[in-house]
């Protein structure tokens, strides 16, 4: 595992270093047994970030860097692992559109993005949505990494850091995510929409299970050059290959493909295109900015 080319060096926020095989770092909260009295998951901001670094000299730290809602998914997979694991790593989750400046120091260009904080040093993780396997494996990777430095800690899940708090519904969603569940995930947040039709994070948690339910029965490179083969009249094409495309994190290209469709037909089909790119941004995050320039440019075609 390779440090980040040109990242910020923390190392100063870290105190001393332990060199691989030795034991881990002293690390105030430790107790006797390495047991650390700390939740599984914890909110990375500038704010915490000296003692999110400070404790990455007693366990391995994943950083997770997500945008709002999008890579909620992703954390929620993460801190299962954690679990799994008997709390030896610990998850901090940081905004990235929140916290630009972390962004940047941790060495990321996108979300959601993992880097691993091992005694103060950033390492790659991945970018964009691993599967649970590969998922596993990196954890596994960083686990196993932080063992060959002595940073043998280990969070209980409890602690009094508070763990960041959500509704009945978004609770049993993120349950059903961790398990692999979409189908419950999505049946959980269609009940809740149907209870309060107003409850717009509902109906995004319920577009980005869908998008993640059609991307996963989509060849995506297939989805994408077959659109670009029929133009942007067809429409089933379209949404395939921008659903596809969302699913790799190139939403841009997606809307731009939703929005010539749009231009390219009339009636129903142009219905279906746009209402399926209102979907999409949906699943993005409607405040995310490449969400804002899209809807700019869809007023231009639509107006």
């Amino acid at each position: 595992m390779n440090s980040f080319s040109g990242a910020v060096d923390l190392s100063s926020l870290g105190g001393a270093k332990q060199k691989p095989g030795t034991a881990g770092g002293s690390g105030a909260g430790k107790a006797q047994d390495g047991m650390i009295d700390a939740p599984y998951r914890v909110d990375l901001t500038r704010e915490t970030l000296r003692e999110i670094a400070q404790r990455s000299t007693q366990l391995p730290i994943v950083v997770l860097f997500v945008a709002g809602d999008t890579g909620e998914d992703l954390a929620v997979k993460l801190e299962d692992l954690a679990a799994k694991n008997d709390g030896r790593f610990q998850l901090a989750v940081a905004d990235g559109q929140a916290e630009p400046e972390l962004a940047q120091a941790f060495g990321v260009s996108g979300v959601p993005a993992a880097v691993a904080l091992i005694q103060a040093q950033p390492v790659p993780m991945f970018q964009g949505i691993p599967d649970q396997a590969q998922l596993e494996s990196v954890v596994n990777q960083v686990v196993t990494a932080g063992a060959q430095y002595g940073l043998t800690g280990q969070v209980s899940g409890g602690g009094d850091q508070p763990v960041p708090t959500a509704p009945a519904y978004e609770l049993a969603a993120r349950e059903a995510l961790g398990a692999g569940d979409l189908e419950r995930a999505a049946q959980i947040y269609e009940e809740e929409i149907t209870q309060n039709p107003g409850n717009d994070a509902a109906k995004a948690g319920l577009a980005r299970v869908n998008l993640d339910r059609r991307a996963g029965q989509t060849n995506a490179a297939e989805a994408v050059s077959a659109a670009d083969a029929a133009g942007p009249a067809d429409v089933d094409a379209a949404i395939a290959a921008a659903d596809a495309e969302v699913a790799a994190h190139l939403a841009p290209h997606a809307f731009d493909r939703l929005i010539a469709t749009v231009a390219a037909t009339h009636d129903d089909d142009r219905d279906r295109a746009r209402e399926h790119l209102l979907e999409l941004f949906e699943a993005v995050g409607t405040t995310a900015p490449e969400v804002m320039a899209a809807r700019r440019k869809l007023a231009t075609v639509l107006f």
